[in-house]
């Protein structure tokens, strides 16, 4: 049993590296975004290291993402700044609600129209080669065209999301587990769903503009 526990592929060491990946994606994703500019390719990063990671590609997630954050960065905060714009938008539209009843459906159709799109676009960003402007398209496109995954990836988010917020507010004690995890279980948690979604796209002729990585 103990010959067992010690072996590196035991399911105990597994989950051990796994959840060291998760911290690493999480802390070095933070200290990357610290310049706010640079935190679109910082997410960027973090979707492509937890897709290689979990596909055991071998390479650390340390060195997986600090080159994909290279590798990204120009795009990344093109990307970024489209995402900034859009969440300004959208919360400024909740905010006028709170005025004039006639701005809730804007508010409604913004939110309908970019929560699934940017729970893909920064994916999308890291698993194809594209410009910026067509990233985005094309993350609207496999949102809406996968809609049983965007749902599902929306409600681990909202699910997740709701963990940090009883955290914060009911359980101060494991705060300092949602700084070391925090994002980086989201990301890990929607990869292989937005996989999914991908496998089409993957498995299809793309266009040479739309070429997997």
């Amino acid at each position: 049993m103990l010959d067992r526990l010690f072996r590196t592929d035991s399911p105990f060491w597994q989950t051990m590296g796994l959840l060291y990946d998760v911290a690493v994606v999480n802390l070095l994703g933070l200290v990357l975004s610290i310049p706010i500019i640079t935190a679109g390719p910082a997410i960027t990063a973090a979707h492509d290291t937890a897709r290689r990671v979990l596909e055991d590609r071998g390479d650390s997630a340390i060195r997986l993402l600090l080159h994909s954050f290279r590798t990204n960065l120009r795009q990344g905060m093109a990307v970024g700044a489209v995402a900034l714009i859009a969440a300004i938008v959208t919360i400024g539209a909740w905010l006028l609600t709170t005025r004039s009843s006639l701005a809730l459906p804007a508010a409604v159709l913004l939110t309908v129209l970019v929560l699934p799109t940017w729970t893909y676009a920064f994916a999308v960003l890291a698993r194809f080669d594209n410009p910026w402007h067509r990233t985005i398209f094309v993350a609207f496109l496999l949102a809406f065209a996968n809609l049983r995954w965007t749902a599902l990836a929306l409600v681990i988010d909202a699910a997740l999301v709701g963990v940090a917020v009883a955290t914060l507010t009911q359980m101060p004690q494991g705060i300092p587990v949602l700084v070391i995890f925090g994002y980086g279980a989201l990301i890990f948690a929607n990869t292989p769903i937005l996989e999914r979604a991908f496998r089409p796209q993957l498995d299809a002729d793309a266009p040479q503009e739309t070429t997997a990585r």
